[in-house]
């Protein structure tokens, strides 16, 4: 499937920052348009960040390492931009002492036990008032669109699909 224009892309980018910052992020970095390891290195005068979240995998998986400090931890989330790369043991040190992480949802759902606690955590964490954005609604017949949306970057918050 092809990718959304552009502008659409930029906008929604923009969208996700927004969205982002109303639920208390300090920086938003839009890494297609700033060299986002070099800007977590000047936001952190030189020393990079403790913990980074990487969605988009492929090259931007590899250049996160590069914005750690170190004994930082990198959790690989997605796979938005591509294949995840093959990365070497001794690029997580020894100088830096990084930990990489991939958690997933099929290692949950393949544990009744941890995928009831993760649930429970996630609705006690809705009752506390967490803040969750529904971006489009979807009939269940309609999946194939929803799909699209999601790779051509289209969304900002939760697609939900509706039987």
């Amino acid at each position: 499937m092809g990718k959304a224009p552009r502008r659409n892309r930029d906008r929604y980018s923009l969208d996700k920052a927004e969205l982002a910052r109303s639920h208390g992020l300090d920086h938003a970095i839009l890494y297609r348009e700033t060299d986002f390891v070099a800007e977590v290195r000047r936001l952190t005068d030189g020393t990079g960040v403790d913990i980074a979240y990487d969605g988009v995998g492929g090259e931007t998986l590899t250049r996160t390492l590069d914005a750690m400090k170190p004994f930082g931890t990198v959790i690989s989330v997605g796979q938005a931009g591509g294949s995840l790369p093959a990365i070497a043991l001794g690029e997580l040190g020894p100088r830096r002492s990084l930990s990489l992480a991939r958690p997933s949802f099929f290692a949950y759902a393949g544990d009744p036990r941890s995928y009831a606690r993760a649930t429970a955590a996630l609705f006690e964490q809705i009752g506390r008032g967490l803040k969750i954005k529904i971006g489009a609604e979807f009939a269940l017949s309609d999946a194939a669109k929803a799909h699209l949306r999601l790779e051509q970057g289209a969304t900002v918050g939760s697609i939900l699909l509706r039987p």
